[in-house]
């Protein structure tokens, strides 16, 4: 209802209000005079009300009340215990939002396909799905997903802001053009597992680090290698996990020495393409290591280490 519309019948209320009042002389009509001015006085409020109510809904309907999109983008599928937690840190984080909020979820499954077609295709189906629909945000997670929607922004997620959660070996330069782009690194600290598991095991002498050679775990040794270049280090590193099946794997750490510990980082997929879970791979690595075995995330926890400076993916999400 506009403005002009509730003035006009403003105005005939006020009038027959006044034929009432015209109406009722004598002593008898008082009474009645009353009851009838104050229901009169009580609509015109209501109608009030209801017209300021009217004229401001629109304004509410085009801002407050516009259901956000959000889209998350997965590196990896929902069978890892990362991305769920990271999915629930999210939804967590989401539900206090001021305004309402649609949340769509894609798993990329960057851990068990990761080539120049597949990676094609995967452009294909979201620039079908998503270019004609935008979301208002994009959510990445992990460096796959970020590096993908970095490189495909303008066909499939053009003018959406990025945020970005997960990534391992954040180079700022890298993304020093894009605009409407922001996140958080995932922070793990090898350097203080490595420190703990000297103190616990002061007789240790060699660090043997279990990392394979997928993306995630290039960009992991990368960073390991900047944390043992400390001196704080104080032990003999050694890689295993590259270039190898989980049967070999299982062979070298089967004979591990004494002195040693293990800092379990990934081992997602082995020489030969077999995918593994982080569950099942510290799982079967858990079953023939006679040595401590330390982690840097929590989802290790309860599958065979003693524990680490662990990083949450609830915490990242």
């Amino acid at each position: 209802m506009s403005l002009d519309s509730c003035e006009m019948i403003f105005a005939r209320a006020l009038e027959n209000r006044e034929m009432s009042r015209d109406h009722c002389m004598d002593s008898g009509c008082n009474i009645m005079r009353v009851l009838v001015i104050c229901a009169w006085s009580m609509g015109l409020m209501l109608l009030g009300s209801v017209c300021r109510v009217s004229a401001q809904a629109p304004e509410l309907r085009g801002n407050a009340f516009r259901v956000r999109k959000v889209l998350v983008l997965h590196s990896y599928h929902s069978d890892t215990q990362w991305t769920r937690d990271i999915t629930a840190g999210i939804t967590a984080g989401l539900e206090g939002a001021d305004v309402p909020v649609d949340l769509h979820v894609e798993y990329m499954d960057t851990k068990r396909y990761y080539n120049e077609e597949y990676l094609a295709k995967l452009k294909a189906v979201y620039k079908y799905k998503f270019s004609e629909a935008p979301a208002d945000v994009l959510i990445t997670v992990d460096d796959n997903a970020l590096r993908f929607a970095v490189d495909s922004r303008s066909d499939v997620f053009s003018g959406v802001p990025i945020v970005f959660c997960g990534v391992n070996h954040y180079d700022p330069g890298e993304f020093a053009e894009q605009r409407n782009l922001t996140g958080i690194v995932e922070s793990w600290d090898a350097l203080g597992t490595v420190r703990l598991a000297l103190h616990l095991h002061p007789g240790t002498t060699t660090l043997y680090v279990i990392n394979d050679d997928t993306p995630t775990g290039r960009a992991n040794r990368a960073r390991l290698d900047e944390s043992f270049a400390s001196p704080d280090a104080r032990v003999d590193v050694q890689y295993l996990g590259s270039g190898v099946t989980m049967q070999q794997l299982q062979q070298q750490v089967a004979q591990l020495p004494e002195n040693s510990v293990v800092l379990m980082m990934s081992f997602n997929r082995d020489s030969e393409g077999v995918y593994y879970d982080y569950e099942t791979s510290i799982e079967f690595v858990r079953k023939v290591c006679e040595r401590p075995m330390y982690g840097v995330w929590d989802f290790y926890l309860g599958h065979g280490i003693v524990g680490g400076h662990l990083t949450s993916g609830e915490t990242q999400g």
